[in-house]
């Protein structure tokens, strides 16, 4: 009887319960935004971006912010941009304590991402399909979006107005002659 129950506990020791144990992705799962500090930060010392001016650099990361999102699910990881969205299936490749490989296929293509989790809340992702967008660093969160699902974006930046016309004279009663 002492044999069966340690045997038991054997078992469930080394075995546990698939319903509470934790897969590979889930510190990953969850919805994420741009941190435009860190990404600028980033960016900023790049030194392969193609586009080295820091205002330049500033508004390109403040737009991608207000019109990009990452979703990772326990099956499927989609990537929001403004009115598009491409959903990708996954394949763990390769884990590690606070970063995953995983190969990615769209209908249009396929990569293999890394995803790191950084401080146990920033998300970075580096792709074999992208060359100047691994710079983005991620947080928990969601863009502000319209009732139709459309990102929230700011009125354009203000233009100088036009200059007011120049009056045309107009004749007036007194010279018709």
């Amino acid at each position: 009887m002492i044999k069966i129950v340690i045997l038991s506990l054997v078992v469930l020791i080394g075995h546990p319960d698939p319903a509470t144990s934790e897969s590979a992705i889930d510190p990953f799962v969850g919805t994420w935004r741009i941190n435009v500090e860190r990404s600028y930060a980033l960016g900023l010392a790049d030194e392969n971006l193609p586009e080295q001016n820091p205002n330049a650099l500033r508004q390109h990361v403040e737009l991608r912010a207000r019109i990009c999102e990452l979703t990772v699910s326990d099956s499927l990881i989609a990537f929001s941009r403004g009115r598009f969205t491409v959903e990708m299936s996954y394949e763990i490749r390769e884990q590690e304590e606070n970063s995953i490989t995983v190969d990615v296929v769209s209908e249009t293509s396929s990569a293999t991402w890394q995803i790191t989790l950084e401080e146990g809340r920033y998300l970075r992702l580096l792709s074999t399909a992208t060359r100047f967008d691994d710079f983005y660093v991620y947080e928990r969160g969601s863009i502000p979006r319209t009732e139709d699902g459309l990102p929230v974006m700011p009125p354009p930046p203000g233009r100088r107005p036009a200059p007011a016309p120049t009056p045309t004279p107009q004749p007036s009663p007194d010279d018709s002659n």
